[in-house]
């Protein structure tokens, strides 16, 4: 990763004199050099080594651990690229069983190289010499802003003051604290208490080590309290660095912990939701079916409580609309159902829902409801007929009468309904039927599409007459008396062919479509039903 790629990252450019420094620092630290990549993946859980990239880039993954096995999945810290530092954290006990949900599993990190990584390993304490305070003060800043991008991955809270590196500072309690944009700034608290991200159980005061803030981190000052921040170089001086840092490293890999294990809560809520809903629409479609079977059933009651009367009057009338006649009913109704009445007529109906603007939409004549009686028992019976002038009518058969020309559908008149309704289905005659037959049985009802089909194209057909004989008089008497005002009205006339021959074209179009999706719907129904009859 080269220094703008480490900007992008969020962090600060790597000083090139610090890289050409790298060489005269190796012969002065021992250590060994190490091949790494994909294939052999090391924790980080001996906070007393350190390792430089040399070459490659190294990613770094948060990991439950129980026996120095990785046990879980983890979470992307991010990528060391060459010239940086990787410290070790250790070991932070039991903070994984948050996470893995496993009790004694502590939580590490987990270096996973690129291929062709060299690294060189060597012991922390021999960096920790006065002769290396300016290297290593890249060093650490750099390996603190990575870990407070695993400590709050997005932005932090917004602070209320940045930090300032001036020795007791009076700050009241309740007040949020961030570093400067690019800073890493060491909070040292000389008296009350503080706590890292807000969060109670990083909490610190006057005898901890201070704890740096980088990036998107913050301090909240529990109570008043009076605070010393410095920058590294000064931490360093006080050789007070390591100490904290060990602490700071208990403390963003804690609230990692915390912060997977509620992130673990809510997706385990979400997925409990998401079983019980689906348990919900399991046991309503087994209803549903139940109720289907069970033809002789009161639990989905159609009519009303004192009879079925106004029932098979909706029926009745939705019936005629298909083109059956309700006195060809075989035998009385055997229960008070649509289904029951329906298979009287000998007529298949299917349950459909009436949402979004249905009204408006041309459809099929459908028996609904209006309200609900309760206990399962939907309210009064009604049929709703689609109507020439492609609106829908509502006949009530208690107040219009079985024969009544009812009233235009209105939102009133859908908000009154119960949301759902029966479409019926005319079969096939109970006989061998021909092509000619099936053909008839599927045009029922659309003679006003199919005169609108055979209007356009006749009409279509005649205007288009209106080209060659327009085209004649134009060469052979108008072009050679030159009448330019007759040559007018035959470019005029041409024209307003050619509108008409496009607008009977989209009509003839338009009525085609819905006499196919129409045909389609009746035919292709109708068809199964024999088929299951068989």
């Amino acid at each position: 990763m080269t220094a703008a790629s480490s900007e992008s990252a969020g962090l600060p450019a790597i000083d090139p004199e610090l890289v050409e420094a790298k060489a005269e620092l190796l012969a002065k630290i021992d250590g060994v050099r190490r091949q790494v990549g994909y294939h052999n993946p090391f924790l980080l859980d001996r906070p007393d080594l350190i390792w430089l990239v040399l070459e490659g880039a190294v990613d770094l993954y948060a990991v439950p651990v129980r026996d120095g096995e990785v046990i879980g999945v983890g979470i992307h810290v991010g990528r060391v690229p060459a010239g940086e530092l990787v410290f070790s954290p250790g070991l932070v006990p039991s903070a994984g069983a948050l996470v893995a949900a496993e009790e004694g599993a502590d939580l590490a990190l987990r270096a996973v190289a690129v291929m062709g990584t060299e690294l060189f390993e060597a012991k922390r304490a021999d960096v920790a010499e006065g002769d290396f305070d300016l290297i290593v003060v890249d060093w650490l800043d750099r390996w603190i802003g990575h870990m407070a991008g695993l400590a709050v991955p997005g932005a932090g809270a917004r602070a209320a003051e940045l930090l300032e590196a001036d020795p007791g500072q009076e700050v009241p309690a309740g007040r949020v604290l961030g570093p400067q944009p690019e800073d890493v700034i060491w909070v040292q608290c000389n008296s009350g208490r503080v706590r890292l991200m807000g969060l109670p159980e990083l909490e610190y005061g006057r005898n901890d080590p201070p704890i740096p803030v980088a990036r998107h981190l913050w301090v909240e000052t529990a109570e008043d309290a009076i605070l010393s921040p410095a920058y590294t170089p000064t931490v360093l001086f006080r050789d007070m660095a390591w100490e904290a840092l060990d602490a700071f490293h208990h403390m963003v890999l804690t609230a990692t912990a915390r912060r997977l294990a509620e992130a673990a809560e809510q997706d385990g809520g979400r997925l409990e939701t998401r079983r019980d809903a689906s348990r919900r629409r399991f046991e309503t479609s087994l209803g549903r079916i139940g109720r289907l079977l069970d033809r002789y059933g009161q639990t989905e009651t159609a009519g009303l409580a004192e009879g079925a009367g106004p029932l098979i009057a909706a029926v009745d009338r939705v019936a005629r609309e298909t083109g059956i006649d309700p006195a060809s009913r075989g035998a009385k109704p055997r229960g008070r159902r649509v289904l029951d009445i329906a298979q009287s007529l000998r007529l298949r109906c299917r349950r459909v829902t009436l949402s979004g603007d249905w009204w408006r939409r041309p459809g099929a004549p459908l028996v609904a409801f209006i309200g609900e009686t309760g206990a399962g028992e939907r309210g009064r019976p009604v049929a709703l007929l689609p109507a020439a002038d492609g609106r829908w009518r509502l006949v009530d058969p208690e107040t219009d009468g079985p024969d009544g020309p009812g009233r235009p559908v209105t939102r009133a008149e859908v908000d009154s309904l119960s949301g759902e309704g029966w479409m019926l289905y005319r079969p096939f005659p109970a006989k061998p039927m021909s092509v000619g037959e099936v053909w008839r049985f599927g045009l029922y009802g659309l003679k006003g599409d199919v005169r609108t089909i055979m209007a356009c194209g006749l009409l279509a057909a005649l205007t288009g007459l209106l080209t060659p004989i327009a085209s004649g008089a134009l060469f052979s008497n108008v072009i050679p008396r030159a009448d330019l005002q007759t040559h007018l009205w035959v470019v005029l006339a041409l024209l307003a062919g050619a509108v008409g021959i496009l607008t009977f074209a989209v009509v003839r179009g338009i009525a085609l479509l819905r006499l196919q999706a129409t045909m389609d719907s009746s035919v292709q129904s109708t068809v199964w039903d024999r088929l299951l009859a068989l």
